[in-house]
């Protein structure tokens, strides 16, 4: 489907009486290029707006502004016709979701996943000052304690 083409479906859907809900996400290249991507969902239907290049720092104001301008390419007003918005977890997006119109919702498929990167990628962490329990020698040697010791 062509931009156009999507942009005359949302129309038409807008005419007969749709609301429509966003989800966007922000996303690095390998070769670090920032990108912005945006879907929009209504009752019967699903269409992704593209994947759209971001330019330099995305603060709030400049994602508020960068959301509106790409919705208005298909025919979509940020505070009328879209009535959530649904982001990942990061605080420029959380505060994009208090700063605008639409109810907003913070994906928790993306906050479990970077919780489980940080478990599995990160290493040496001591959380809140607490050692695991395998960490350390254990003077009990008839203690089970489910270590696995190397």
């Amino acid at each position: 489907m062509t931009l156009e083409s999507i942009a005359n479906d949302i129309l038409a859907a807008k005419e007969k009486g749709a609301r429509f809900c966003i989800n966007l996400d922000e996303s690095a290249s390998l070769q670090n290029r920032r990108y912005m991507n945006l879907n929009v969902h209504n009752a019967t239907n699903f269409q992704s707006l593209g994947l759209v290049r971001i330019n330099g720092s995305m603060n709030t104001e400049k994602a508020i502004q960068f959301v509106r301008d790409h919705l208005e390419k298909f025919h979509l007003n940020l505070d009328n016709d879209i009535i959530a918005t649904i982001t990942e977890g990061a605080s420029v997006m959380m505060k994009f979701g208090k700063t605008t119109t639409p109810i907003h919702i913070a994906c928790l498929a993306n906050a479990i996943h970077l919780c489980i990167c940080d478990i599995l990628f990160k290493k040496n962490t001591i959380m809140g000052g607490l050692k695991n329990s395998c960490d350390e020698e254990d003077d009990d040697e008839n203690e089970d304690d489910d270590c696995d010791k190397d």
